[in-house]
């Protein structure tokens, strides 16, 4: 059966070929999606990072900014006479006038201490739920020394502190006249409570979303306690996805002990990595469909230069070794490997078509040989098989061993009646010690073999007469008339050569 391009063999071939295209170009897009997808997403999550360490950046600066304000407002009222005066004197009117729940609120402050020359806190309030009350006595001790340690008139403190467990933006400047050339007459302390209030105003100055939270608070989110153990003062800023929508900056600030008071975390929408992600998606996409096209123009070419010619001389291949004596060719055209494989495989049919004849033509002359031999073989066989032996020129020996058929029986027969024309033979002595089978068909042949020796005037005498065989001839009923019998050959030759001097009459032999 001729095979066509759409047979099982030539699906195999195509689709063997196209699946190695296909595994090729796999193997091609992960070799480049794998360091193309690593370069965009690392880069976009530098930028990513980047980004969120500018916002905590701003963040700061927007603490920094309020905090400016805080000392802008601290200085103002430090560097007065009114609150110089009042270090020297404690005039209560001056803080009845300027420093009451009112001025706190329309000052933006919640705390106010003034401490005269020698470190007395003249005035000490904190202003919670819109009344009065004095400052907290641990709040003194922890922070009062470091808040007027003032070298000089241009000195000032500006930072942080924890009061009632709540960060505090304070600034510390010391008591002048307004002319700012007297000699200190104390210090004037501010500060503005980082509550949820001026927390909203820090939101919505940066447009961020914000939290605050205690540095040893016990009941924060998991993410900002794993982010509190890695700040330092040495890292103050720490950068950690949340998940692959939001990522989260923070950020810690020490008070002014060198201490740290509060952590500050920003979340952010991850737009940046969706845009990574984006890009990915864009760049896979295009790998795919450039890898796509490639493989339909590396199948299409493929099959149209080499699969569709490859799979014509397969069928015709088919077609030629169908016949045992193939005379039909593969068609030559072009000059392109495929035509010299083409040319190759002709060349390779007629090689093997004059090695076929050459070994038909050797099979022909070996079996004439071999039938030659035979034949000789056979003829050798024959005539070793019914030897006839002289004794003198009288008498002759035949021996008869093994098995005898007919054709054995004919051979016998005439090998008996030219010995005794060619040796002018007397007596014939058939010697049956070596039959394998003495039959019926065995004891016919001797009476035949005794009447045709009769007829060219020979007798016939039989040697090796055992008693199983005289008992068969006697079961058989077959007598053998006119042949003489002895029991071994000598005593039939002895008999013979007695009587071969005169000529046998009567019955013959005498025993």
């Amino acid at each position: 059966m001729s095979m066509t391009p759409s047979s099982p063999r030539g699906r195999s071939i195509q689709i063997t070929a196209l699946g190695t295209v296909a595994l090729t170009i796999a193997v091609l897009f992960l070799i480049l999606y794998m360091p193309l997808r690593w370069i965009i997403l690392n880069n976009f999550t530098r930028i990513e990072t980047e980004r969120v360490q500018t916002d905590i950046e701003r963040v700061r600066n927007a603490l920094d900014n309020t905090l400016m304000n805080v000392a802008r407002t601290t200085r103002d009222y430090a560097h007065w006479d009114d609150t110089f005066d009042y270090t020297a004197s404690a005039d209560p009117a001056y803080t009845e006038g300027n420093l009451d729940a009112s001025a706190f609120d329309s000052l933006q402050m919640d705390l106010i201490i003034i401490f005269d020359a020698g470190g007395t806190p003249l005035f000490a309030q904190y202003l919670s739920d819109g009344a009065l009350v004095p400052v907290q006595p641990e709040f003194l001790r922890d922070y009062g020394a470091t808040l007027q340690r003032l070298p000089s008139s241009t000195s000032s403190i500006t930072g942080v502190v924890r009061y009632a467990g709540s960060p505090l933006l304070i600034a510390s400047y010391p008591v002048l006249n307004t002319a700012e050339d007297s000699p200190q007459q104390g210090t004037m302390v501010m500060g503005r409570q980082l509550n949820a209030a001026n927390l909203q105003r820090i939101k919505q100055t940066t447009q961020l979303n914000l939290d605050l939270y205690s540095i040893d608070a016990s009941d924060v989110p998991a993410d900002v306690a794993s982010a509190r153990s890695q700040l330092s003062a040495a890292n103050r800023a720490v950068i950690n996805p949340l998940s692959s929508e939001q990522i989260a900056g923070y950020t810690s600030f020490a008070d002014i002990n060198g201490r740290d008071t509060f952590v500050v975390r920003l979340i952010e929408p991850r737009t940046i990595f969706d845009r990574a992600q984006t890009a990915l998606s864009y760049t896979s996409l295009a790998l795919l469909g450039t890898g796509l096209i490639l493989a339909i123009v590396v199948a299409v070419v493929l099959r149209w230069l080499v699969l569709r010619r490859l799979i014509q001389i397969d069928s015709e291949m088919e077609a030629i070794t169908a016949h045992p004596e193939p005379s039909a060719r593969l068609p030559i055209s072009g000059n392109d490997e495929i035509t010299r494989l083409s040319t190759t495989i002709n060349t390779m049919l007629d090689a093997i078509v004059v090695a076929n004849s050459e070994r038909q033509q050797a099979d022909r002359d070996r079996q004439q040989l071999q039938n030659s031999i035979i034949e000789m073989q056979r003829e050798s066989l024959a005539r070793l098989s019914v030897p006839l032996i002289p004794i003198t020129d009288t008498v002759v020996v035949m021996p008869l061993i093994g098995e005898i058929d007919q054709s054995r029986s004919e051979r016998i027969m005439n090998t008996l009646l030219a010995g005794i024309n060619s040796q002018r033979a007397r007596i014939a002595i058939l010697d049956i010690t070596g039959l394998e089978i003495i039959d019926i068909q065995v004891a016919l042949l001797i009476k035949r073999l005794g009447r045709a020796a009769q007829l060219v005037g020979a007798k016939v005498a039989l040697t090796g007469m055992r008693s199983e065989v005289a008992q068969m001839l006697l079961d058989l009923e077959i007598t053998l008339e006119n042949i003489p019998t002895y029991s071994t050959l000598q005593q039939g030759i002895r008999a013979a050569l007695a009587q071969s001097s005169s000529q046998l009459e009567g019955s013959g032999l005498r025993r």
